[in-house]
């Protein structure tokens, strides 16, 4: 224990510290130049390699690292600081076996290090070993209560458990250890995101792009928030900044597609698809996203072509399967569709995302009862689901009861007030019960939060026709 605090005491001489713990690389070259000048005159200085390993690993230069801390190590095999920088090196570069090696011999060596078990912890995660990441991460705050590193990390592990209390508990604390770590803001921002809380998720990426403005996964984030806010003008103002700082940035790239293709720039997206899928050629997503581009453009044979590749990748993707059913549909081929959809039909699935889209699925071929049944499993477990309960009025309303779906659609509305389609779907529910003002004051909150939307232009052109304002029915639909 002593070694790794020493050694982290003289590393912070020439370099900084995030707020949140995570390294921050000061770009002052002469610090590299003169670990370079020592090593030449000593190169079986192993604390100078894994301190030069540590500044190519903040310049991205990881196979110099890995020469580096390598090098320290035939030195120096049992330093369990060294074996805790060589395991972070290995994470990034996602060889997690390597990397649980490394961090299993440093905590033999050094049991009580809460730096060895959270970098351990964060693997467990990266490997969805959520029950061992826990483990790790409620040892080390058993150590070091205060170890603000280790809060935001089992914070982020319960989000993906879908535990958002037990995860906003720990990101609260960790914020009051450390009330201006840019990337614990972040981790709440991504937790109050998952509760559809974006607003508190906006105010998180703000304070924290004040503190680092030049992260491009901040700007990358809150341009996300944006988008689930359908602001997508400025979602995509934040991608620029994002690709200005990170240019070869793939997630950020396919989002910034994503947003064009929102704003109906189906052309314009492309350029981004193509070149993050030139950087990441097998995500899924991408895929996706471009095959939606081709298909709007005509260019069938393109869609289907990065379709079949991406259920290549992953063959039950059900969002995947829906979309190709659709594109055999448009393009006639009935007999290809109904093999996709009925292939989604006869799995079993328990996850709530998948079932929620297996019920669309259902809903789009006029088989109601079984979308029923899917969503009814679903808000069994979790009632206040907005997007079940919107899914659940939607299956009601084609059904023609109303009174249902606008009980559902309301429900939603009280859990997302935010949602131009739930307000624009009560007020056609309201429309088929022929409750004109209840109709017409939704249609409108629906064109406040997102003015242009067709859909809820010509359902409200619909209301005016029936109130026989003919004038105002053909302003909307023009």
């Amino acid at each position: 224990m002593g070694l790794i605090d020493g050694s982290c005491n003289t590393f912070n001489t020439f370099t900084s510290f995030n707020s949140d713990n995570s390294l921050a690389y000061t770009n002052q070259s002469p610090i590299n130049t003169s670990f370079n000048q020592g090593i030449k005159y000593d190169k079986k200085d192993a604390i100078a390699l894994e301190r030069r390993a540590m500044i190519y690993m903040l310049m991205h230069k990881y196979d110099e690292a890995l020469l580096d801390v390598n090098e320290s190590l035939s030195l120096n095999p049992d330093d369990p600081l060294t074996l805790i920088t060589r395991g972070r090196l290995y994470k990034i570069l996602g060889r997690y076996d390597d990397a649980l090696l490394d961090f299993n011999n440093a905590l033999k060596l050094s049991p009580d290090s809460s730096e060895g078990l959270e970098c351990r912890g964060t693997v467990y995660h990266a490997l969805g070993k959520y029950d061992e990441a826990l483990s790790d991460f409620n040892k080390a705050l058993e150590i070091n209560p205060s170890d603000s590193l280790s809060l935001k990390s089992r914070g982020i592990t319960y989000r993906a458990m879908k535990k958002y209390d037990e995860s906003l508990a720990d990101l609260n604390k960790a914020l009051e250890i450390k009330p201006n770590g840019p990337l614990i803001l972040d981790a709440r921002s991504a937790t109050y995101m998952a509760l559809k809380r974006y607003d508190e998720s906006l105010a998180d990426l703000n304070k924290a792009l004040e503190i680092n403005p030049r992260d491009s996964g901040l700007w990358n984030n809150r341009g996300l928030t944006y988008y689930y806010l359908v602001r997508y003008e400025e979602a995509i103002s934040d991608y620029d900044k994002a690709l200005e700082i990170d240019p070869n940035k793939a997630v950020t790239l396919s989002n910034r597609g994503l947003a064009l293709q929102c704003l109906k720039k189906y052309a314009e997206a492309l350029p981004d698809l193509n070149k993050a899928l030139t950087i990441n050629p097998n995500d899924i997503r991408t895929l996706e996203y471009r095959a939606l581009s081709y298909s709007i453009m005509g260019k069938f044979n393109e869609a289907f072509a990065d379709l079949n590749k991406a259920l290549q990748i992953n063959p039950s993707d059900p969002i995947l399967l829906v979309e190709r059913g659709i594109l055999y549909s448009l393009t006639k081929k009935k007999d290809q569709s109904i093999l996709d959809l009925q292939y989604l039909f006869n799995i079993e699935i328990n996850d709530d995302s998948t079932l929620r889209i297996r019920a669309s699925a259902y809903r789009s071929v006029g088989k109601y009862n079984e979308a029923l049944a899917d969503l009814n499993k679903i808000l069994e477990i979790s009632p206040n689901d907005a997007d079940s309960l919107h899914e659940r009025g939607l299956v009601y309303y084609y059904l023609k009861r109303y009174e249902e779906a606008i009980k559902d659609y309301t429900k939603a509305l009280e859990v997302s007030s935010d949602s131009a389609t739930t307000w624009s779907n009560r007020g056609l529910a309201y429309l088929g019960l022929k409750k004109y003002d209840e109709a017409s004051a939704d249609f409108n909150k629906s064109l406040e939060i997102q003015p242009i939307n067709a859909l809820t232009l010509a359902n409200r052109a619909l209301l005016y026709f029936n109130l026989k304002k003919y004038d105002e029915a053909i302003v909307d639909l023009n």
